[in-house]
């Protein structure tokens, strides 16, 4: 098994972009959690650590600058 080279939190409200993002970072072998609002990317960063977190700037509910 490989080792990921990072743990990535993407959150975006965009599905199409979401995927695609994450397909792209986790075929360069990182790990990678997808949300799809800032809340929900709070939750996760409660519970997980990850080394970056990669937001959309404009979200509705909590916006990235504040996740």
């Amino acid at each position: 098994m490989v080792e990921a080279k990072g743990r990535i939190l993407l959150a975006d409200d965009e599905p199409g972009l979401l995927r695609s993002y994450g397909r792209l970072l986790k075929g360069a072998g990182y790990e990678v959690s997808m949300v799809d609002d800032g809340v929900q990317g709070v939750d996760l960063f409660k519970r997980e650590t990850f080394d970056v977190v990669v937001s959309d700037v404009s979200m509705p509910g909590l916006d990235g600058l504040e996740l």
